[in-house]
């Protein structure tokens, strides 16, 4: 097999990533996205999550999901992030492999203090920008400690009030029913905590998504409690 796998004509067999490297590997992006004292709080409340459902759940793929799906919250793609990509990410480097010569890259984007109204479907207008913001990305990636704090340029939109509404709902959700997971209710709780897997997209398409994941919630909690309370009767 191994023959076969150096020759390409078989796939190779990759062991499972475990739950530890895979929380090792989303607390070193968010210590990257904001700082370490962000990415330990990742790590705990995980952590937390895992001691309390390791000895019920049967397996790990509460706490994994849990893990997966408040990564997703917390790394949410704002301007400072934006910024970064542009700046510590491929994007420079693919642009050198891709064109040679003289070239101009032109940027289109819509941010908030920019504002140009609504496009025919409610989005923001978009509005071309030169070669300047990668200059700009570089400044505005320095000022991502402001991220959430009162001096945060971006923070005060109604998109971003509602994406660090998300991160604490999600935790407060997760903590109400990290303690009642068993094996017979852990599908149900893996319902709840995959959850944010339908939030998708930026701005109007963003706030749609939500909406529609948030009208699932009661139906998908009773269906927790139903589950939960024929486990204990039983």
């Amino acid at each position: 097999n191994l023959i076969l796998e150096a020759a390409g004509l078989i796939e190779s067999v990759q062991a499972p990533e475990t739950l530890d490297a895979f929380i090792d590997e989303r607390a070193a992006f968010l210590a990257e996205y904001q700082n370490p004292a962000y990415a330990d709080e990742y790590r705990s409340f995980v952590d937390d999550v895992r001691k309390k459902t390791s000895t019920v759940a049967g397996d790990d793929k509460f706490a994994r999901a849990v893990a997966r799906y408040l990564f997703k919250l917390m790394a949410y793609k704002d301007e400072y992030e934006v910024a970064r990509l542009y700046i510590d990410g491929p994007f420079k480097k693919n642009i050198a492999k891709t064109f040679t010569g003289d070239y101009r890259l032109k940027f289109h984007m819509a941010p908030p203090v920019f504002n140009s109204g609504k496009d025919a479907l409610g989005r923001p207008k978009k509005k071309e920008f030169g070669p300047w913001m990668m200059t700009a990305f570089s400044l505005l990636s320095k000022l991502k400690f402001l991220r959430g704090s009162v001096f945060d340029l971006f923070g005060h939109t109604a998109e971003r009030k509602l994406e660090r509404r998300l991160i604490a709902d999600y935790r407060a959700r997760i903590s109400s029913i990290a303690d009642s997971v068993t094996p017979e209710n852990v599908d149900a709780a893996l319902a709840i905590a995959s959850l944010p897997d339908e939030i998708r997209g930026y701005g109007p398409v963003k706030e749609q998504s939500m909406m529609a994941a948030e009208a699932k919630l009661p139906d998908l909690m009773r269906n927790f409690e139903d589950t939960n309370s024929t486990a204990k009767v039983a």
